[in-house]
C-alpha cells in the first residue's frame, strides 16, 4: 500500500515538473487532500477583519481567508503581517489543478493544496511584496 502511495507522489513530482495533465489516480489523491477550511489559519473574513487579526504579531503571522470576488483562478488570499506592514497574496490555482501564491510568473513553485503551501513557507523564505515595500518572512500562521 505505501509503494503506491510512493508512486504517485513522485508521478505527481514529475507532472508538476513537465506541467502534464493529471492521471484518474493522482485526481482521486488530490482529491483526498485535506481541506485548508479545517484549518486553525482559515478565517472567513474581509482584508480589514484579517490586518486586525494580524496586527502587532510578530513577523510573518499569517492567515489563509476566501477571496471575495469572482475569479476562477484565485481560490484564496493569504494575509501576512510582516515588519508593521500588511501583505495580501492571492493563492490560485492552476489548470492542472496545483495551487501558487501570488501573481503569475514564468516559474512558479506549486503545491497540491492551499496547507502544502503554507506548511513550506514555514520552513522556506516567502517574499512579500506592495506599494509599502517587500520583506522576506517565514510563516507564522495563527491558530487563536
Amino acid at each position: 500500500m505505501c509503494w503506491f502511495y510512493v508512486k504517485i507522489a513522485w508521478t505527481v513530482i514529475i507532472n508538476l515538473i513537465t506541467r502534464r495533465h493529471r492521471s484518474p489516480a493522482e485526481s482521486v489523491f488530490f482529491e483526498l487532500m485535506p481541506v485548508v477550511e479545517a484549518k486553525a489559519y482559515f478565517r472567513l473574513v474581509d482584508r480589514e477583519s484579517a490586518e486586525e487579526l494580524l496586527k502587532g504579531r510578530e513577523d510573518g503571522a499569517c492567515l489563509v481567508r476566501p477571496f471575495k470576488e469572482k475569479d476562477d483562478t484565485i481560490k484564496y488570499v493569504l494575509s501576512v503581517y510582516a515588519e508593521q506592514k500588511f501583505f495580501h497574496l492571492h493563492i490560485r490555482q492552476t489548470v492542472d489543478g496545483a495551487f501558487v501564491i501570488g501573481l503569475e510568473k514564468v516559474i512558479e513553485k506549486e503545491f497540491p493544496s492551499p496547507i502544502h503551501c503554507v506548511d513550506y513557507y514555514r520552513q522556506h523564505n516567502l517574499r512579500c511584496i506592495n506599494s509599502s515595500g517587500n520583506v522576506v518572512v517565514n510563516l507564522r500562521p495563527i491558530s487563536e
